[in-house]
């Protein structure tokens, strides 16, 4: 998907009118061109810090020229918003229910079960049309050591029904 539009701390120290207007533009481009200039390639997507839209984040990423956006918790699949006669596609920030914030009052068992038994679901829903999984995590509540082991079996479980993707798969083509 290219390069994600984060500026996190710098235009968050900045006072939420200073975003808009001329000299709004001009921060944001410069954030653009700066973001640009280390990825090597065109900036494609926008995430705000947080993230923390306003009701005007969508009008300024048509108006930027971002293919995506990454500020919503509300879908387990991508989804497209017009906005400004553009296309603009959401990737939600997270799987609603399935960021550590949420997890971690369950304990890293119970976390554990519902990571699996969701993906599971996303999983198998994948053959019928695109679906995403996104588990965000924050050093300073997911980073804990039952939350670390937690995504380690986690991220165990996902590669083990890849492989088992794979053997089906392999199966079926020799029917």
């Amino acid at each position: 998907m290219g390069c994600l539009f984060a500026h996190g701390s710098y235009l968050e120290c900045l006072p939420r009118g200073s975003l808009f207007g001329v000299l709004g533009t001009l921060r944001r481009r410069a954030s653009i061109k700066l973001i640009t200039q280390s990825c090597g390639h065109r900036v494609r997507g926008y995430m705000s810090p947080g993230p923390r839209s306003t009701p005007h984040t969508l009008e300024l990423v048509a108006k930027a020229g971002f293919d995506w956006i990454c500020e919503y918790v509300d879908c387990d699949f991508p989804y497209v918003i017009t906005v400004l006669d553009r296309k603009i596609t959401a990737i939600s920030y997270g799987t609603p229910g399935l960021i550590d914030y949420d997890l971690m009052n369950r304990g890293p068992v119970q976390a554990l079960a519902d990571m699996k038994y969701t993906f599971d679901a996303a999983y198998a829903e994948s053959n019928h049309h695109p679906m995403k999984f996104c588990y965000a995590v924050h050093t300073h509540w997911g980073g804990t050591v039952g939350m670390a082991r937690m995504l380690d079996d986690f991220l165990s479980h996902v590669r083990a029904a890849r492989v088992r993707a794979k053997a089906h798969a392999a199966a079926r083509e020799g029917w």
